[in-house]
């Protein structure tokens, strides 16, 4: 590339740009920025000639071997969507189920984030039913803050605008008086 970047993959150029598919996904590059193109082969190539090899129906261990082979490779893009393979090929096959965080739980294979929440909620419930004593503080509610009915929280807190800023209305409590005006109080 023209700025002393080089890029590892398969290129072909379409219309005026060239399009590299890397081991983390496909990045498009104006053709003006390239400054050549050297033939070679890499891991994409491999790949693409082990998934071929796998015919038109392979066995969940033959995927999950290309999967684990993928890993190894640093082919990241390419690993999830194997060992979905694998599991749609064999819903038992263990070490795809546990590289992508699956457990057994009662009897069948869930994720483990849908696990946890659910052994949370159960240790909630029995909390529940179980008696708390009781205590003399009194808990205020807080205000919740107000907001019209589109808002969406997207993690920073409603605030003011900076100072200075024209974006907001002070409702007239306030009145700007120069200095050089003389003002007279009775």
């Amino acid at each position: 590339m023209s700025q002393g970047r080089s890029l590892v993959g398969i290129a072909r150029k379409e219309d005026g740009r060239v399009v590299v598919e890397t081991r983390h996904g496909t990045i498009t590059v104006p053709a003006s920025d390239v400054t050549s193109v050297v033939p070679g082969r890499t891991a994409l190539h491999e790949y693409r000639e082990r998934l071929a090899a796998l015919g038109s129906s392979p066995d969940a261990p033959q995927v999950y071997a290309l999967s684990t082979w993928a890993r190894e490779q640093g082919l990241i893009r390419y690993v999830a969507a194997l060992q979905q393979w694998t599991i749609a090929l064999d819903p038992n096959h263990r070490q795809a189920r546990a590289d992508l965080d699956y457990v057994q739980y009662q009897g069948r294979w869930v994720p483990q984030q849908e696990r946890n929440a659910y052994e949370t909620g159960r240790r909630t419930q029995v909390e529940k039913q179980q008696p708390r004593p009781t205590t003399t503080a009194k808990v205020r509610p807080r205000p919740l803050p107000e907001m019209s009915p589109g808002y969406v929280y997207l993690g920073i807190p409603p605030s003011l605008p900076p100072r200075g800023s024209q974006n907001h209305d002070t409702g007239g409590m306030y009145i700007a008086i120069p200095f050089t005006t003389p003002v007279g109080i009775r």
